[in-house]
């Protein structure tokens, strides 16, 4: 196996820089050999520059069980709808990243193309949607991110906050510089309550107050998230499930139903079991998802190595040149 190989290289220096810039900088001097998401605009400053899909989506996980309008599906609908994802991309990225509406890649075991189709760009539906939904503005809806999540993700966090603001939703940008603050935001979810009496009989997460670390309501947070094995059983076991921190879906019909088709062998009926929920998470709004994460890396000309689908770094694969 090409990823279980003997190391030929004995030693790894990892050493970590917040900004883009300064990765990029560090091949360009000689300091470093090998740097992970330097962004499209520092291709050019870098020896070498690698790019490739690392099993990853960026999205934002809505707070379906505390949050008062986020508990609307068509609210969540209408946040969706609400935003130019087509637009957004070409803006940043210059249109080198696809929309992606899932909240696992392409090629995962129950995710389709229905289920994954990008939502439509469009404010009319959005606040017609709202008005349905009986959607208060008192009631803001905020997105909770961190500087450096992801290449551009500032912006593009900026532009959601903006789009929903011009359909009608309060809307505020909270960005967390402390990493710490970050993680408590995200690990505030159904899972804290796992080994509480009675949760596991009756899985009645959005009946209690938001957990720790973060005692509140997480609104809408973003995360890269990844789904190395490509089947829905990561997600089932994670995002969807009431026994996971990170989780803001808890009901108990849809946990009988992760269980179940978590338990089915690889075939036909297991994939036909993981397209249902795939249907549910898209139907029912729970995330909104952008785009599959494209990961730029930057190589001095000393080594050898190619991308492969995993965000992280093996060093085996490296090779000095000859």
């Amino acid at each position: 196996n090409f990823f279980a190989q003997a190391p030929s290289i004995q030693f790894i220096t990892h050493t970590y820089r917040a900004e883009a810039t300064v990765r990029a900088s560090m091949l360009a001097t000689g300091e470093a050999d090998w740097a992970a998401d330097i962004g499209f605009e520092e291709e050019d400053r870098v020896p070498q520059a690698k790019s490739g899909k690392t099993a990853e989506v960026y999205l934002l996980v809505l707070d379906l069980m505390w949050h008062p309008e986020l508990q609307k599906q068509k609210v969540r609908l209408a946040l969706a709808h609400a935003i130019d994802c087509e637009g957004l991309l070409q803006s940043l990225f210059e249109g080198r990243v696809q929309c992606h509406g899932a909240v696992s890649p392409k090629g995962t075991v129950g995710i389709t193309p229905e289920n994954s189709a990008p939502r439509e760009y469009n404010p009319a539906l959005s606040r017609q949607l709202l008005a349905e939904a009986g959607y208060d503005p008192a009631n803001a809806i905020d997105v909770n991110t961190r500087p450096g999540s992801n290449i551009r993700g500032l912006e593009l966090m900026e532009a959601v906050v903006t789009f929903w603001r011009e359909v009608g939703v309060t809307s505020n940008l909270n960005s967390w510089g402390d990493l710490g603050k970050a993680r408590d935001v995200q690990n505030s979810g159904c899972g804290n309550f796992s080994e509480e009496p009675g949760f596991r009989e009756k899985m009645d997460c959005a009946q209690r107050e938001p957990p720790a670390p973060y005692y509140s309501s997480s609104h809408a947070y973003e995360i890269a998230t990844s789904n190395e094995i490509l089947d829905m059983q990561r997600f089932n076991q994670s995002r969807l499930s009431c026994f996971n921190r990170t989780s803001r879906v808890c009901f108990p019909e849809l946990q009988a139903q992760l269980d179940a088709a978590n338990a089915i062998p690889a075939g036909p009926e297991r994939t036909q079991a993981m397209v249902e929920i795939g249907n549910i998470a898209y139907e029912q709004v729970y995330f909104i998802p952008f785009f599959e994460v494209v990961m730029v890396y930057g190589l001095s000309d000393a080594i050898e190595w190619e991308p492969y689908y995993a965000p992280r770094l093996r060093g085996n694969t490296i090779r000095f040149k000859q």
